[in-house]
Parts: structure tokens; sequence; C-alpha cells
């Protein structure tokens, strides 16, 4: 389960219209239950773009980019060309290909900042 806020005054939520089919938003759309994954109402129109997670339970989960055309009803997410992902073990992915990986391993309460 993860949450997706911005820090300014407007939220940027999930879209329930972009979403696995068992994916499940809750706290009006900042939080994400369920397997699969969801876009952000707010496409990335910029050169440089920000986006910040806090993770509120352990368990399997992938944040990143994806495009409209990625696999939303699997996860993780990064297995296609459509998604670029950071994984829970810290490992970035894309095309089903691991490009790297971060350390530590990320705990319960985190905050990651994209």
């Amino acid at each position: 389960k993860s949450s997706a806020r911005s820090t300014g005054a407007d939220h940027i939520t999930l879209d329930s219209g972009y979403l696995g089919h068992e994916v499940v938003l809750v706290k009006e759309g900042l939080r994400i239950c369920g397997t699969g994954g969801a876009l952000g109402k707010a496409p990335l129109i910029q050169t440089k773009s920000y986006f910040e997670v806090k993770f509120q339970q352990d368990g399997a989960w992938s944040i990143g980019v994806a495009t409209r055309c990625c696999d939303l009803d699997s996860g993780p997410l990064g297995k296609d060309i459509e998604s670029w992902v950071l994984r829970r073990s810290g490992e970035l992915y894309h095309n089903n290909m691991c490009l790297g990986k971060l350390e530590p391993e990320f705990q319960e309460g985190d905050i990651i900042v994209s």
C-alpha cells in the first residue's frame, strides 16, 4: 500500500479510470490497495517532474512512471516497455530487465521522493 500526494495545496490523485482489475483506490484516490497498478491523474508534461510516496504497509510494490499502454493488471510493474519502476527490493526495472539496485531496502514508513 502506498500514498500519492503533492507538496502543494492541491493533491495529485490516482486515476480510477486507469487501474488494474484487482486494485482499489482509498483515501480519496491517494492510496492504492490490491494487486496491480494505477496511474496518476496528472501527466508528466515538463522536462522535470516530482512525486512523493510514503509506504504505509510492507508488501510487494513498485513505484515509477508508465504509459497508458502499460499492463496494470499484473504486478510488480516494469515487465514491459511501457513502465519504468523502482521495486521494493530496490531494483530499478524496465522491459523486464534490472537496470540497477539501490541500497538499503525500503521499510514501512519510508518516503520516496522522485
